[in-house]
């Protein structure tokens, strides 16, 4: 680890107080979440007496602070709604579950805030800043670009393997081996795998906008053999998780124009929430996807992803005997033998959730994901999902959806996706206005909210309403 460790992390919080002096708040906040997450290291300082300074508390945390500096009153402008109860007991669940296992206050206290720092805060802000179309729009070219920044750190590694992190900040990154003809790139993120998801999000962003118009020039230039490029270099990071995520996403998207109706998004939530179910009560063994995988990506993959059904059983078996609010932290939940050896191996969110906070805190997590794109599912209208002005959230939607279906297997918690989880959740509460045909006047899709007042979805509020905010990418 390299001096440029702590000078980035602990200097982080002064360039995005710079950053919200500079730029209007919601492009400062989407400029601090991409720089951030993709080019501080991921290195960690315990600090005595506070939560762990990471990269993940460094970019999130200097964001709320410049926001209540320069932006206070955008912050006190969000109020609770019923779609915020899932976050809501995820965050302080911690509390119930020590109480049943009679753990003290004060590893409550320490859990709960932990989660808060991780979940609570990218949440907050994607509710404060982020919950109509034009917001996501800018959010999601947000996305986009930085991914675009990204080719070429991947390539590199591609070639020369995963070095950046050690190049830069002296920080040893993941070692996945080569694969087709090169490495899997990994750039300044935790492992291969985050890259991958990184990556694919923002190929399906890309080819989603671009396709229906919402993202035709990056500038002065033509967006298409940007978003090419984009998609090429997806593949050849080789995460093929990520990849039959991205053909599966884009399917969905493509399946909801043809049909005209949003139908296939539900379809993409099933895994999610079939998945534990089933594995969770002994009802299915997997082998059929360990068969799946041996024919078609090779006999040490299918090895894995057995051993992990494997631990998936007696990690499932031992969560049950807690069954509503779980063993906690602390490796409580892991399986010891009768040596009192760790014999357990934890990958899937699922099973963590299962494992820690019982059947109420992975339903919870479940719901933080899926909740969103089902109330976007009911809401929006099939062929509005094609429409550029709402190209974005339904891409987004679609991205949660698949983040979800990762998270089955495994556990990559990324604050710019809990962000998208924050301000789909706050668009799909307001009132949808739209175009049903080009050349006829707007006409509510839905009707206005009973009581109090309400923005709309679409169209956008008028620049400078509120927080700075700009109408167009």
């Amino acid at each position: 680890m390299t001096i440029l460790v702590p000078i980035t992390l602990f200097g982080w919080v002064p360039c995005v107080l710079l950053l919200f002096m500079w730029l209007p708040p919601r492009r400062a906040v989407v400029t601090a979440f991409m720089a951030g997450w993709l080019f501080l290291p991921a290195a960690t300082f315990d600090l005595p007496g506070l939560p762990d300074y990471s990269k993940m508390a460094a970019t999130c945390a200097g964001i709320l602070l410049a926001a209540m500096v320069f932006d206070i009153d955008a912050l006190l402008s969000i109020r609770p709604r019923w779609i915020d109860l899932p976050i809501v007991i995820w965050c302080f669940m911690p509390f119930v579950t020590n109480s049943v296992e009679g753990i003290d206050m004060y590893d409550s206290l320490s859990w709960s805030v932990n989660r808060c720092i991780t979940w609570g805060m990218p949440y907050f802000i994607g509710r404060v800043y982020f919950t109509d179309a034009e917001a996501l729009k800018e959010l999601a070219f947000g996305f986009v670009i930085g991914a675009l920044i990204y080719i070429p750190i991947c390539w590199f590694e591609i070639r020369m393997s995963p070095q950046i992190s050690k190049f830069l900040y002296g920080v040893e990154g993941g070692f996945s081996g080569t694969r087709l003809g090169g490495w899997r790139p990994q750039g300044l993120m935790a492992s291969g795998l985050m890259l991958g998801m990184w990556m694919t999000s923002a190929s399906i962003l890309g080819i989603w906008m671009w396709f229906t118009g919402a993202l035709k020039k990056i500038g002065k230039r033509d967006s298409g053999w940007m978003i090419f490029a984009l998609f090429v270099t997806t593949i050849f990071c080789k995460s093929t998780g990520a990849i039959v995520l991205m053909m599966a996403g884009l399917g969905c998207l493509f399946a909801i124009r043809k049909l005209g109706r949003a139908t296939p998004i539900v379809f993409l939530c099933v895994p999610t929430v079939v998945y534990p179910m089933l594995r969770a009560g002994s009802y299915w063994d997997g082998m059929q996807m360990v068969h799946i995988a041996e024919s078609t990506v090779g006999r040490e993959r299918a090895q894995s992803l057995e051993f992990r059904l494997q631990n998936e059983d007696i990690l499932s078996t031992k969560a049950l005997q807690r069954y509503w609010w779980g063993w906690g932290r602390f490796g409580r939940s892991r399986v010891l033998n009768e040596y009192g050896k760790d014999i357990s191996t934890t990958d899937g969110e699922w099973i963590i959730a299962l494992g820690e906070s019982g059947v109420i805190g992975l339903a919870a997590v479940t719901m933080i994901y899926i909740l969103p794109p089902i109330r976007l599912w009911w809401r929006l209208k099939g062929p509005l999902w094609s429409d550029p002005s709402f190209a974005a959230i339904c891409a987004f939607a679609v991205i949660l959806t698949l983040y979800s279906i990762d998270n089955i297997l495994n556990a990559m918690l990324n604050p710019v996706i809990t962000a998208v989880i924050g301000g789909v959740s706050g668009a799909v509460l307001r009132p949808v206005f739209a175009k049903p045909e080009p050349m006829e006047a707007f006409e509510a899709a839905l009707p206005l909210q009973k009581t109090g007042p309400r923005r709309a979805l679409w169209p956008p509020q008028p620049a400078g309403a509120r927080s700075g905010a700009t109408t167009s990418v």
